[in-house]
């Protein structure tokens, strides 16, 4: 599963969250998540010297982006943790990642509700956000990213808009609460769901449906990291994407 993560880090700290995915069949694997929790700490231990310490709070680290000072994430954190209220979860951020977190309505539609999907900072004082073409089965995003500009603006920051492409295709489950085969969408065309190491920004690649859109898509979004100063790497990720998830999906910073 490429969407969700097992650690924040902080500093010289690695910030464990609980890993328990609330969305399609998988709140029904408490037993399977249970393993890989106590199996991510094993690896943890052995490759790294960071101390582990753990947040007591279920949450995918896809669901937070910060720029040192405040982290950005959506209501699904506070939808997966039902015993604390929200300013609880909002104190225990706060405690223990040294952000001041800023929660964002969940797109209603996201069952996974990350916000890299939709938000990466790419410097303390400026947010980049998706800006989706007009299509029929995006209208209800396009919706929500112009309402998550308007109050990114507000707050003081500035944005600039990510050329993402998001394809039309599911990922095939077994969901017992919905009656259908695909619950979440693949992310292949989701190319603000990167990573930015110091001064390079590993940009995903993909194949689009056409290949005038793959070579504008692809291009676009190049142009718009180097224009921001950084240098860009690529790597495809149509492989990845068919997991619904990305490249700071798989990372373990926010």
């Amino acid at each position: 599963m490429a969407k969700g993560l097992l650690s924040f880090i902080n500093g010289n700290k690695l910030v464990k969250p609980i890993y328990f995915p609330m969305y399609c069949d998988y709140r029904y694997r408490w037993s399977y998540f249970k393993k890989i929790n106590t199996l991510s700490r094993e690896v943890i231990t052995t490759f790294m010297d960071n101390a582990i310490i753990d947040i007591p709070l279920i949450w995918d680290g896809g669901n937070l982006v910060s720029n040192g000072e405040y982290g950005l994430l959506t209501s699904k954190v506070i939808e997966d943790n039902p015993t604390f209220n929200r300013y609880y979860i909002e104190r225990i951020i706060e405690d223990y990642l040294d952000v001041k977190p800023v929660i964002i309505p969940r797109q209603k539609e996201d069952v996974i509700g990350h916000v890299d999907g939709y938000a990466s900072f790419i410097n303390k004082k400026t947010l980049a956000i998706s800006k989706y073409p007009n299509m029929a089965f995006l209208q209800e995003d396009n919706v929500y990213l112009e309402e998550l500009v308007s109050q990114v603006q507000n707050s003081g920051l500035e944005t600039i808009r990510v050329f993402d492409r998001p394809v039309d295709q599911n990922i095939r489950c077994n969901c017992k609460k919905k009656k259908r085969s695909g619950c979440y969408s693949v992310s292949k065309g989701i190319y603000i769901n990167n990573l930015i190491l110091n001064d390079t920004v590993i940009l995903p690649q993909y194949s689009l449906p056409t290949k005038r859109e793959t070579i504008f898509y692809n291009q676009a979004n190049r142009e718009i990291y180097e224009h921001a100063g950084y240098k860009v790497e690529s790597v495809n990720c149509d492989l990845l994407s068919q997991f619904g998830g990305s490249l700071h999906c798989l990372s373990y910073t926010h």
